[in-house]
């Protein structure tokens, strides 16, 4: 019996056309402290695994104005300068991504501290000290102009994309 993974697709009403429509960014800062215990390539390794394409990366060192334009919802909580030292202390690694239902995909894979599975989950060592941040859907445009001009972010096909739609 042969069975059809294009056929089951297109009988359930799926086209590739209909999944573009869905493609969305996000924005990862690997923070210092993922830097510092060689966590980075594990990270990176875990959202490619998810289906999530980079289409920009850098590293940067984190100031107080950038801090406060990413933040500033923050201002007012007992601890934002421990915070701000937190994110300040050393370089960050900046990785936009890009995928089918992207923005979700990458909190997902993100996670939250205490649930195994995730980043943070399997590799932060205390809550208030996570290793990266991830966008959110409401911020991640803005958040992405922050560090990106658009002409460091590349458009690009790979190969086994068609698997991960």
């Amino acid at each position: 019996m042969e069975v059809s993974m294009s056929i089951d697709v297109f009988e359930q009403g799926l086209s590739i056309e209909n999944e573009r429509d869905k493609v969305s960014r996000a924005l990862f800062l690997i923070r210092t402290e993922a830097i510092q215990r060689n966590l980075v390539g594990e990270i990176i390794k875990r959202i490619e695994k998810k289906g999530l394409k980079i289409i920009g990366i850098k590293m940067v060192n984190l100031n107080e104005e950038i801090m406060c334009n990413l933040y500033s919802n923050c201002f007012d909580l007992p601890y934002f300068d421990e915070m701000l030292r937190y994110h300040t202390e050393g370089p960050v690694i900046v990785l936009v991504v890009e995928g089918i239902n992207g923005n979700k995909n990458a909190n997902e894979v993100c996670g939250k501290v205490g649930i195994s599975g995730t980043i943070r989950g399997d590799l932060s060592m205390h809550p208030a000290r996570n290793l990266l941040h991830c966008s959110n859907l409401d911020k991640s445009n803005y958040e992405i102009e922050v560090f990106f001009k658009e002409n460091e972010l590349f458009e690009y096909d790979l190969f086994l994309q068609r698997w991960t739609r």
